[in-house]
């Protein structure tokens, strides 16, 4: 069996701990509709980024963002990447939702 070696530090233990807080305080609010769109986008972008940036792709966040808020005619691979990233994860979106 397999057993990694591995020590939890101070600081990861105290940055789980205020992430467990924050999820319970969290779990039971209705957020208002503007604010979850808002940060629905936010995830989007961050997951197309570092989706996109783990396979290789060289647009830093920005770039990201700018590229799903413009959707340039005449896109690069790199663009073309993390459009047809972003696709996917809307079309799944939907899919799920259907459930």
């Amino acid at each position: 069996m397999w057993k990694p070696k591995y020590s939890v530090s101070n600081r990861l233990l105290k940055n789980l701990t205020k992430i467990a807080e924050i999820k319970t305080g969290l779990s039971g609010r209705k957020l208002p509709k503007v604010v979850f769109v808002d940060m629905w986008k936010a995830a989007q972008d961050l997951s197309t980024h570092a989706s996109t940036s783990i396979e290789g792709n060289p647009l830093p966040l920005t770039e990201v963002k700018a590229v799903l808020k413009g959707r340039p005619k005449r896109a690069r691979d790199s663009e073309r990447e993390v459009m047809n990233y972003n696709q996917i994860l809307i079309w799944l979106d939907n899919e799920i939702g259907k459930g």
